[in-house]
């Protein structure tokens, strides 16, 4: 029931709905009952007052319980926990019935307090309900002693029962704390999550000090301990703090803003320039900012997707505030003290350095980013293009024309293939408008290479059409990219559609979902650990892969693939068109 409240209270953004009001009325309404008939034995039959906020708390149960019927809680249950509610807190005031009252409390304490924690998970559970059950069995020791016309009496009998009860409060929260990965920083002043948590351990800190003089300070004890148990419930209405950020490495975060959850990447994460790069329904209409700078607002980039911008991040600890519309979300960023760079990380590859960086994020890891793709030419690379050029030569492909940039591995690339195709007696012409006979292939950066493929076959003046089609590299496998032409043909080491490839494309999606699963990615999660044993795509043949949107599909492929998201090239196809290819002699 507590559960069903807890989705319908928790807006992502901190706010309090009626269902979020209604569950922290329902914890504390059912703790007092639940405490209140647990003690009673010890304690004596309850003074006029006790009974008075007895019947109080289990009406105010009675009705947080009956409003959770909206929330998704069966009529049925609902009514059968106002029953038993009510049936617990009348035990007391019968004199023939009272004894039992320590059952009904003992058992209406377990009820509340494994509604409260049923949608955790792990240790949380069991440590939650031992947190749950002690607060409430504390408060009803204190409500006793309180409301007793013979404090002193009350307090001796229940002295042992509320200082176990309290032992108990005080190493769950600890052990929470620990499991929740909470400790004492920044997180407990600057967020609503962490001001809940210190009021209720403050409080739970009080009433253990007033343990000492229960006596006479047993009422002030039992109103914190009431505001304690309201602090703890209002938790799930509040969106949990995230981790404190790992000095000089890429961040992840997930803010709200308007509504929407705003997946943002701040990488590389050091002292200096650093890419933002925020998605969500907003992205292209986001402005990102540093501890309160000028707000950079985030732009679209060719062959890539979402928003990005360029922010200087200063050494240490800093915030990043993210603007739309008339609403701010904040996150904390801590670029270390490291005066290393990182080449490529800004600039016209910053995003398929972004998609490597948050490759490595997807497997749960957040290590610092060793370097760029663009930065170097792979081996695996190098004999996939030379493997691609010897194909061509082997077709009788009349000329192939290159597109590069001035990026050290589009340089090499480029390099690579004129001398392949030299050794192979392949042509290499330039490139000039109209129709050509021959391949266009393409070793530059996502950005060239979808400016470029924008206006390839398009008929439009000025374009250029190749008989033999669009070959790209293998890091070119990117829907942004791959959707800028009718078809492209590329080298790759991987089926996308593979039970691996597929993993690191579920993980994107829960991770950074308006993002699309890249080469770059793919090959950071499996040098990252994304699956044991397997570091990368090195002893895998290459095999020829046909990559389409469904527009540029045959019918009867359209039949089958239209409205299906497929992750690597969504409402399109990425299929194997050629067995392996036989590894090329080295030039």
């Amino acid at each position: 029931m507590i559960t069903e409240m807890a989705h319908a209270g928790a807006t992502g953004a901190g706010e309090f709905t009626l269902a979020a009001i209604a569950r922290m009325l329902l914890v504390l309404g059912t703790a007092a009952v639940a405490g209140g008939a647990l003690v009673r034995p010890l304690a004596g039959p309850p003074s006029p007052v006790a009974r008075r906020i007895g019947w109080a708390a289990a009406a105010v149960a009675a009705l947080a319980c009956l409003t959770s019927v909206g929330d998704g809680t069966a009529m049925p249950i609902a009514m059968a926990q106002v029953a038993f509610t009510l049936v617990i807190a009348s035990l007391p005031t019968i004199e023939n019935l009272s004894r039992w009252s320590v059952f009904g409390g003992a058992a209406l304490a377990a009820v509340i307090a494994w509604e409260a924690v049923a949608d955790a998970g792990g240790a949380v559970v069991w440590v939650g309900f031992a947190h749950v059950a002690a607060l409430a069995v504390w408060l009803g020791t204190a409500t006793a002693t309180a409301t007793a016309a013979d404090r002193r009496e009350v307090a001796a009998r229940t002295s042992v029962l509320s200082t176990v009860a309290a032992a108990v409060v005080l190493v769950s929260a600890l052990a929470l704390a620990v499991l929740n990965g909470l400790g004492l920083d920044e997180r407990m002043v600057r967020t609503s999550y962490g001001w809940a948590i210190t009021i209720e351990t403050v409080l739970v800190v009080a009433g253990t000090a007033a343990q000492f003089q229960t006596e006479k300070l047993a009422k002030y004890q039992a109103i914190g301990l009431a505001v304690a148990i309201a602090a703890w419930a209002s938790l799930a209405a509040l969106p949990a703090p995230d981790p404190l950020p790992t000095p000089g490495t890429p961040l992840l975060r997930e803010v709200n803003l308007a509504g929407s959850a705003t997946p943002v990447l701040v990488t590389p994460g050091l002292p200096g320039k650093n890419i933002v790069h925020v998605g969500g329904e907003h992205a292209g209409q986001i402005s990102v900012a540093v501890n309160g700078s000028s707000p950079v607002h985030a732009k679209a980039e060719p062959g890539a997707a979402g928003g990005w911008a360029v922010l200087t991040l200063p050494a240490g600890r800093s915030t990043v505030t993210l603007s739309y519309q008339t609403q701010q979300a904040s996150v904390r960023a801590d670029a270390g003290f490291s005066q290393r760079t990182i080449a490529g990380s800004v600039g016209p590859d910053a995003a398929e350095c972004a998609s490597a960086a948050l490759g490595t994020l997807m497997t749960g890891r957040n290590l610092p980013l060793a370097a760029c793709p663009t930065n170097q030419l792979s081996s695996t690379d190098a004999d996939s293009l030379r493997s691609m050029v010897t194909f061509l030569a082997s077709r009788h492909v009349p000329a192939i024309t290159i597109v590069a940039d001035t990026s050290v591995r589009a340089a090499a690339a480029s390099s690579l293939v004129r001398s392949a195709a030299a050794a192979l007696q392949l042509p290499v012409a330039p490139e000039k408008p109209g129709n050509l006979p021959g391949a266009l292939v393409v070793v530059s950066g996502w950005s060239p290479a979808a400016q470029k493929l924008r206006v390839t076959g398009t008929g439009k003046a000025g374009s250029t059409a190749y008989t033999a089609g669009v070959w790209l590299a293998p890091w070119l496998l990117e829907a942004p990219v791959l959707s800028m032409n009718a078809g492209s043909i590329l080298p790759l080491r991987f089926n996308p559609h593979e039970s691996l490839p597929e993993r690191y494309a579920t993980a994107l999606a829960h991770g950074f979902n308006t993002d699309f699963p890249t080469t770059a990615g793919y090959l950071s999660w499996l040098a990252a650990g994304g699956q044991p044993g397997k570091t990368g795509t090195d002893t895998d043949p290459t095999q020829l892969y046909a990559a389409a949107p469904v527009a540029f599909l045959p019918a009867e492929f359209d039949m089958h693939m239209a409205g299906q998201a497929l992750g690597w090239l969504p409402n399109g196809t990425v299929v194997p068109i050629s067995g392996p290819l036989a590894g090329p002699a080295k030039s």
